[in-house]
């Protein structure tokens, strides 16, 4: 199963996404799934853990900062509950720690409708522009697919098992979803450690990248012990909560939320990527409707086939009527926002530089070049090296700290001057 997936990874890049099986299909097989050992969905998470859960200080820290208040957490969690199960079948899918689930929450709040300055990063999973782009993401006035649930999560998790096949442990690969597997190549390499034998706390590392799994582990010590830390647990049933459905003819957006009887709210939190409710559909398009309201949708128009319909899990969907709302919360929650690093939290300030995940991805086609196709395994050194331009760094710093010359340096990366720009990904050779 693990030489399958190493190999997915490996043509991932160079197959285009738009080749990839019938999205309806596959989520009607998902929500068909068979994973009924667990009764809710926080038992199924807990039995998926595989990463190292000691609490170290920065461990207790955030368990602190997350829980000390409670309501913020019991939003963040109800943002949540739409997609613990498609997000959760799809990571054990493909053989990943359950952990990473609580991606999303450290990045959006699993709020895929927050907004950020510029919309510089976008969705559940925070893509940012250009990274949205290299996964087929469509971004324009009327719809950014950064946004979508089902692409932005299936590009999410490709790009996390692409990590670990690079680096060959969880803990490096989470980081570099962080930073950037270019920034995180250099990290590795001026430690003087070997690829697939880090201990990531000897790595020279911004502040908010050396915490980013730190925040994993201590979101799912509190899922794994909640009474520990004063937590009740919504109940969540380990089932299905949308399904893919594709419109019988050209309407709008507002249309199938009518004949749907899917309030806004509901509809924007499944199918946040639409810009507007006048958005032109045909059938090739795909929405996401909550179970029962799909059932509602084909019954209204006439449709009694069942391809697509999701059969015994309509009864047992979760009931989305219950936490509607008329309005929809596209700012991040304050508390969670500081818990995170986007703020700065009294207790303990933390210093940090802007994230910028788009800059070091520059770097994957050289990390790939290095990487030999027959194997899963990864060389511990190269000839070529990438670097990412930091502040305060000129051409002739970079020359110096590599030992080539300026001149080496212009002619290896094409440059005609001797200015760079911080986040530029220069090549070392």
């Amino acid at each position: 199963m693990l030489k399958y997936c190493l190999f997915t990874l490996a043509i991932m890049f160079v197959i285009p996404f738009v080749m990839a099986d019938d999205l309806a299909t596959n989520i009607m097989l998902i929500n068909n799934y068979n994973v009924r050992q667990n009764e809710d969905i926080w038992a199924r998470i807990r039995a998926g853990f595989k990463l190292d859960h000691t609490e170290t200080s920065r461990v207790k820290y955030f368990e602190r900062m997350y829980t000390k208040h409670p309501k913020s957490f019991s939003l963040l969690l109800a943002n949540a509950k739409p997609y613990l199960y498609y997000l959760l079948t799809e990571i054990e899918r493909r053989g990943m720690p359950t952990e990473l689930i609580f991606i999303p929450g450290i990045e959006s709040s699993y709020n895929p409708l927050v907004t950020r300055p510029d919309d510089a990063y976008a969705g559940m999973w925070q893509f940012v522009p250009m990274t949205g782009r290299r996964f087929n993401m469509l971004q324009n006035s009327s719809i950014d697919e950064r946004r979508d649930i089902i692409k932005s999560s299936q590009s999410a998790l490709n790009y996390l098992n692409y990590l670990y096949a690079v680096f060959r442990q969880w803990d490096v690969a989470i980081g570099a979803y962080n930073w950037g597997e270019g920034g995180m190549y250099r990290a590795v390499i001026d430690s003087n450690q070997v690829i697939g034998q880090v201990t990531y706390t000897d790595l020279k590392l911004r502040q908010i990248t050396a915490d980013y799994e730190v925040k994993i582990i201590a979101l799912a010590n509190i899922i794994d012990h909640p009474s520990r830390f004063g937590i009740t647990l919504d109940d969540v049933p380990n089932q299905a909560y949308f399904a893919i459905t594709h419109p019988e003819k050209d309407t709008t957006i507002s249309d199938i939320e009518q004949i749907s009887n899917t309030n806004r709210a509901d509809f924007m939190r499944l199918n946040p990527q639409y810009k507007t409710a006048n958005y032109s559909l045909s059938a090739k398009n795909k929405v996401l409707l909550p179970l029962p309201n799909q059932t509602i949708y084909y019954a209204s128009i006439g449709n009694t086939s069942s391809s697509e319909l999701p059969g015994n899990n309509v009864e047992l969907a979760v009931n989305n009527s219950e936490s509607s709302t008329d309005n929809i919360d596209t700012g991040p929650d304050p508390i969670m926002e500081a818990a995170n690093n986007f703020g700065k939290d009294a207790d303990e300030p933390i210093s940090y530089s802007p994230k910028d995940t788009a800059a070091a991805n520059a770097a994957l086609d050289d990390l790939v070049n290095n990487l030999d196709p027959t194997t899963t395994n990864h060389p511990v050194t190269a000839t070529t090296n990438s670097y990412v331009v930091a502040t305060g760094d000129t051409l002739y710093s970079i020359a110096h700290k590599f030992n080539v010359s300026v001149d080496e340096l212009r002619t290896q990366n094409n440059l005609s001057e001797n200015n760079i720009d911080v986040g530029q990904t220069l090549i070392i050779k």
